[in-house]
Order: C-alpha cells, then structure tokens, then sequence
C-alpha cells in the first residue's frame, strides 16, 4: 500500500481490509478495481472507476463485515473520512434510516449469498465422490457433465488467497 494525503494504492491482489477490521474510512475508486469477498472467500462483486466501498462499517458503526481485495491492474482510490458519513447521519434521521436499512439488506444478502454458496459446494462434493466410485450410485453423462459445470461455477466465484 502507498498512502499519499487522501489518495492510496494497493497492489494487485492486495489485501486492502479483512472481515472484522475497525473502519475509519470509506474509498472512492480513482483507477483500477477490488474484489468484495466475504469471510468464506466468495466473490460478492467487483467495483471499478467511481464506485465506493467501505462506507458500510461507517454508517452502521460496526467492524467491516467483507474483505476487499485489489483487482489484477491493482487500485487507486480517495479517502472519504468517517466524519462525512457521521455528518449525513447527524443531518437528516429520514434519509439516515433509508441508508441504514439499505446496508442491512446487503448485509443480509451477503450472508445469504454465501451461505448458499457453501451449500452448493457440500451438494458438488457429495455429487464427484459419487461420481469418483466413493458411492454406488450410477449417474448418467448429462449429470457428469452439469456436475463438472456447477464445479467451475463454484471454482470462479471464491477467491483463493492460498
């Protein structure tokens, strides 16, 4: 990470925060992308030129409840501090409230996303170990075929960071 005033830039598949870390500031997106990935590893979105990310944990005042990860060209962004998101809250509670429920709901959906994700991946595991002999079931080419598919689809949308 280079941190220069209110610009920073991470390098390609650089971690720029975890699940769980305190937030102090948001960042606007000047050049390249980041990857947003929950805790399990699984791609939630990518977000590019001036698109914000990190300004759930300031508006709900919580730890950060995803990891972003620098896209492959790496990212540079803008700080938006924390006291422009404590200012929208002190101004106007109506349009406070929208933005609270709003990260909810993503916050949700993210755990949903996720936890279905999880689920898909125990479904294929199950579905090759039959397919490799480690159960008697006798499934047909087409299944073979859809299971090697939902397998990449599974593979594209988690993250390694090994």
């Amino acid at each position: 990470m280079l941190e220069k005033g209110d610009v920073v830039i991470w390098d390609s598949s650089e971690t720029v925060y975890q699940v769980g870390d305190k937030g102090f500031e948001a960042y606007l997106i000047v050049e390249g992308t980041v990857d947003i990935l929950t805790g399990d590893g699984l791609r939630l979105s990518r977000l590019g030129k001036d698109e914000i990310f990190g300004e759930t944990s300031l508006l709900l005042q919580t730890t950060r409840s995803v990891s972003v990860v620098a896209g492959a060209g790496g990212v540079t962004t803008r700080k938006i501090p924390k006291s422009y998101f404590d200012e929208i809250r002190r101004k106007d509670i109506v349009v406070a409230a929208l933005i609270r429920k709003t990260q909810l709901r993503l916050i949700a959906s993210n755990e949903q996303s996720n936890e279905l994700s999880r689920e898909l991946e125990r479904i294929s595991v199950a579905l090759e170990n039959a397919l490799s002999g480690t159960l008697s079931l006798e499934i047909g080419e087409d299944i073979k075929q859809r299971l090697t598919q939902l397998r990449q689809k599974i593979d594209t949308t988690h993250a390694r960071t090994d």
